[in-house]
């Protein structure tokens, strides 16, 4: 009865708590989605706490490589908020969560945006995605400097100077594409789903470089623990960055902790799930138990 009438006033306050699943060492990938499925019963059947129950829990299974089991929640969910489930595929694809067979979904779900700063930007960065790193600056420079930019939302104009500095960053400039994705991301201020993708692409190049890899670290391990497509993802990163610091317990950590909440993948995701062994037989000098 008490959680019936916390979930009716103070939903997000169990779902945080439920994110704390992801902390423990011992974690996998069954661990963290047990609370979710526990919220999601207790819940009222109703289609907003059915839609986000359901959001968060294909975000879970396609975060830990489950993409069979999390393509079956997000056809549950595409009734109900055709959105939330079109968009959480397309950011799987990106994120190299989904099969190649999802790609073309990208094109659907940009295609979808109405004509404005939102559309330009999801184009630019596909542009960015494929390789187009120059059409994509191109494009977003524009967007920035048309006279409808003076109005445009700072949410928006954020992402654009952050996108565009990804895309400096990946012709070479690192030092200035990282202040220039610095810069976007400050206009932007929303530390949410919708900025995540950047923050992601600007923690994984600060911890790249030996000058910036602790605030790359902090990035790693505080940004993303509400985000169940990226957590794990940091976790190998971490591993990475740890390993590049010279840090060997904690890289050792951080890629066991990746490898239990993997534990489960698709066969045709074990790419990752090798990368973290061969990682961890690098540092132990033995095949891990």
């Amino acid at each position: 009865t008490a959680l019936l009438n916390a979930l009716e006033t103070q939903a997000s306050w169990l779902l945080d708590a439920a994110f704390s699943a992801y902390q423990s060492g011992g974690a996998t990938s069954d661990s963290v989605m047990r609370p979710f499925n526990r919220v999601q019963g207790l819940s009222p059947r109703t289609p907003i706490f059915l839609s986000r129950g359901l959001s968060v829990r294909g975000q879970i299974l396609a975060g830990n490589g489950r993409w069979r089991e999390a393509s079956v929640v997000f056809d549950s969910l595409r009734p109900l908020d055709p959105q939330k489930a079109n968009g959480t595929i397309a950011w799987s694809v990106v994120l190299g969560l989904a099969p190649p067979a999802f790609t073309p979904v990208l094109d659907s779900v940009a295609r979808a945006i109405p004509a404005g700063p939102e559309a330009e930007y999801a184009h630019a960065m596909l542009d960015i995605l494929r390789g187009r790193v120059p059409e994509g600056r191109r494009r977003l420079a524009r967007a920035l400097g048309s006279r409808d930019s003076a109005t445009m939302a700072e949410s928006i104009r954020g992402l654009m100077i952050a996108g565009d500095g990804w895309g400096q960053l990946l012709e070479g400039d690192s030092a200035g594409g990282i202040r220039r994705m610095r810069a976007g991301l400050d206009q932007s201020a929303a530390p949410n789903e919708e900025t995540a993708f950047p923050r992601f692409q600007l923690a994984l190049s600060l911890a790249a470089r030996p000058d910036t890899r602790a605030e790359g670290i902090n990035w790693l391990r505080y940004g993303f623990d509400l985000l169940p497509l990226y957590k794990p993802l940091t976790l190998l990163a971490l591993g990475h960055a740890y390993e590049a610091a010279g840090v060997r317990d904690s890289a050792t950590q951080a890629y066991t902790h990746f490898l239990r909440l993997w534990d489960k993948a698709d066969p045709e995701l074990q790419g990752r799930v090798r990368e973290a062994r061969s990682a961890l037989e690098e540092l132990n000098r033995e095949q891990p138990r």
